[in-house]
């Protein structure tokens, strides 16, 4: 958190709105998640035991947080994009996802690099 204070105030209120919106994806998911992952163990209660409901409880949960962050990454990284080449953040977020992306060959990101340099 101490290298989020040191960024420039558009960049600071990007990463807080990112935490709001995970905090957010994660409840609002988890409960969702929960009670699909509940009313599929009510309605097989026929086969499952009554100590699987927690277990239940735990992977909605579980479910939910996953699912939530992923929401939230995407978000994050199109909050980013908005701001722009002129920060630092926006840049690295591009940065990584041109050097991860599998449809660019390798000879085509060093052709990138090498023009780049110059």
């Amino acid at each position: 958190m101490e290298y989020v204070k040191r960024l420039t105030p558009e960049e600071y209120e990007t990463c807080l709105r990112s935490i709001e919106e995970l905090k957010l994806n994660i409840k609002y998911y988890s409960v969702g998640f929960i009670g699909l992952s509940l009313a599929f163990t009510y309605w097989q209660r026929v086969y499952l035991p009554k100590g699987f409901f927690p277990f239940a409880l735990l992977a909605g949960s579980v479910a939910g947080a996953f699912y939530g962050t992923i929401k939230t990454a995407r978000y994050f990284v199109e909050r980013l994009d908005m701001l722009g080449k002129d920060y630092e953040l926006s840049r690295m977020v591009k940065q990584d996802i041109f050097d991860t992306r599998h449809d660019i060959d390798s000879a085509t990101r060093a052709h990138y690099y090498m023009h780049q340099q110059r």
